[in-house]
């Protein structure tokens, strides 16, 4: 007897965890398209509405830092001489932050006590488009509920939905500093504004970008020249 119960209970489980499954997903689906905020914890920047855990409200503190990073960025410097700016003042980096705030944040990739400010998470905060008011989820899912493995999903299919938030960065700043990251512009050492021709000038033959480089002369006559980047 108990070798036909044992296979027909757990056939039972195993078809009650697909349902329960394909409802959660469901709902999900339904929550993004309308533009509700579906994530564990806000972005940087931004809260949970207290009325409301699916709204993105700004943090007024946190705001700033992103306009200050979104403002250093059109200014031509680069993500390391951001986050090397932020760590001297201070600034907790995201994960610390909100921690600060007695959310329960933890990551495995965490590496030291105190968490810094990097080039990669000033990367990530320019070229989030959560900061111009909109919503882009979906962007993952799992296969099905028996495997936990993330996979990246077409673009085509991801949840993008405008006005769901206040805008803390202005779409034309936002394109303004999409075009800077492509372009790959930055300061030169010692410097604090962009070269005249940083990002514009590429070689002729292999389209690679061109960098500015001063040879000094034995006469102390200084000759500019522009040499292809080796990548």
């Amino acid at each position: 007897m108990f070798a036909y119960t044992f296979p027909k209970q757990s056939m039972f489980n195993e078809a009650f965890c697909r349902d329960t499954s394909v409802k959660i997903r469901s709902q999900l689906e339904i929550k993004r398209r309308r533009g509700d905020f579906t994530g564990a914890f806000a972005v940087y920047g931004y809260l949970k509405d207290p009325e409301n855990k699916n709204h993105l409200v700004a943090d007024t503190y946190a705001a700033d830092v992103v306009r200050d990073i979104f403002r250093w960025k059109m200014d031509g410097i680069s993500a390391g001489d951001i986050a090397d700016r932020l760590n001297v003042s201070g600034i907790l980096a995201p994960m610390d932050y909100k921690k600060s705030l007695g959310m329960r944040f933890s990551t495995p990739f965490r590496t030291h006590t105190h968490a810094c400010w990097n080039a990669a998470t000033v990367l990530r905060i320019l070229k989030n488009a959560v900061y111009t008011g909109v919503l882009v989820q979906g962007k993952n899912t799992t296969p099905s509920y028996k495997v936990k493995r993330r996979i990246v999903k077409p673009c085509a299919e991801w949840n993008i939905v405008k006005g769901t938030h206040e805008a803390i960065i202005s779409p034309d700043d936002f394109e303004i500093v999409q075009n800077v990251l492509a372009r790959d512009t930055r300061t030169s050492p010692g410097s604090s504004t962009v070269e005249l021709f940083s990002g514009i000038v590429y070689c002729g033959e292999c389209g690679a970008s061109m960098i500015r480089k001063t040879v000094p002369s034995e006469k102390r006559n200084t000759f500019i020249m522009f040499v292809r980047r080796i990548k």
